[in-house]
């Protein structure tokens, strides 16, 4: 079956010419898959004062102003703990927002998640404070900078020319005849 301009897809291609278009293809791709998936976030620099060890992770990171993600997880003496009062603030010179972690899905209960919506550029302090069922206390403080939010219209922009530059890569590359010589 012939399809309009897809006709030479039917022949033997090289499955060297196939693996290069394939990998020119992913190549061109990443960039928008890096951009639209879900960010596993950057820990926070800091240091932990109190009996308990406190470590936190941004998502997105770089930070940006919108919805952001605090994952907590709180280790004493190299065990992570699950039952834990938690409350994650984040302030600047004229805004404070204060947030509950909820227990997240990951390491087992452990690792605790608040949301935050930094509604404004610039230099922003995040701080951290948990307390263990035996009274033990741990806090982290972390300066981070906040960026404007990229506009979405250039993302889906830039990812569209990638994804038409990929495919216009991937059918010149199937499209070129194969040579192959025959031994007698």
């Amino acid at each position: 079956m012939k399809i309009a301009g897809f006709s030479r897809l039917t022949r033997r291609q090289s499955p060297r010419r196939l693996v290069w278009a394939t990998l020119l293809h992913g190549f061109c791709l990443f960039p928008v898959a890096v951009v639209g998936a879900g960010e596993v976030g950057t820990r926070l620099p800091g240091e932990t004062t109190g009996a308990l060890e406190v470590m936190a992770f941004l998502s997105p990171s770089p930070a940006r102003v919108g919805p952001t993600e605090i994952s907590v997880l709180v280790r004493q003496e190299g065990v992570a703990l699950a039952e834990l009062e938690l409350v994650v603030r984040a302030r600047t010179d004229r805004r404070r927002i204060d947030a509950v972690p909820q227990p997240g899905g990951g390491l087992g209960g452990t690792l605790f998640e608040a949301h935050l919506p930094l509604s404004q550029a610039g230099r922003w302090t995040i701080e951290v404070a948990a307390k263990s069922r035996d009274g033990l206390s741990g806090r982290l403080v972390s300066e981070i900078e906040v960026a404007v939010a990229s506009p979405p219209v250039l993302v889906w922009a830039l990812g569209l020319l990638g994804v038409a530059a990929a495919l216009a890569a991937f059918k010149r590359a199937l499209g070129r005849p194969v040579v192959r010589t025959q031994s007698t």
